[in-house]
């Protein structure tokens, strides 16, 4: 069946990348205490190891192509860079974030053209709402940018509306968990 198939890939996914998963959980550790030097530095870290971390993430798309579900981080690391750091580390992290999730997922297409503006749009916005919880922040940023992916999609590309439905709920759980439980913690160690 379907569901054993899928099964049978993440558990092969996961085996075959057990070391390089663990390097990626070790090295985010090392970050988050390297966290507590110069803001500088911090911004190049932070900008490294969410670029890396979103790399790895979305490397399920090369074996689970056909699963219409979108895992990210990038928008987090965005947010959270955005609103510490300025608009431009996290137009860094959208914009090379972004390209390279997209070409190491084998993912570069016309379609990331929009996701990047998506992310583009996800900067400014946590720009102009900085002053506001990151919680909140991010909820809306992920919202708006949702939302002008999947107009993009639908407009540019005739998307399938099910599967782009399916991608933006997706996208917007993991982001709400994430800015739920995740993002406040990282922003306070961060400041």
């Amino acid at each position: 069946t379907i569901s054993y198939l899928m099964k049978s890939k993440i558990k092969k996914l996961i085996r075959h990348n057990f070391k390089k998963i663990l390097f990626y959980i070790l090295g985010s550790i090392a970050v988050l205490v390297l966290i507590t030097i110069s803001s500088k530095m911090k911004a190049a870290v932070l900008i490294t190891m969410f670029i890396a971390l979103n790399i790895q993430i979305v490397s399920y798309k090369k074996f689970l192509p056909s699963v219409p579900i979108e895992i990210e981080i990038l928008t987090l690391g965005i947010v959270l860079s955005t609103m510490v750091f300025g608009w431009r580390q996290g137009l860094i992290i959208a914009i090379i974030g972004g390209i390279f999730s997209f070409v190491f997922s084998g993912n570069f297409s016309p379609f990331a053209i929009p996701m990047l503006g998506g992310y583009i749009l996800i900067v400014f916005t946590s720009y102009f709402l900085r002053s506001m919880n990151i919680t909140f922040v991010g909820m809306i940023s992920s919202i708006i940018a949702n939302c002008f992916v999947f107009i993009s999609y639908h407009i540019l590309f005739r998307y399938d509306f099910a599967k782009n439905l399916s991608f933006s709920l997706s996208n917007l759980i993991v982001n709400s968990i994430l800015f739920v439980n995740l993002a406040p913690f990282l922003f306070n160690l961060m400041n």
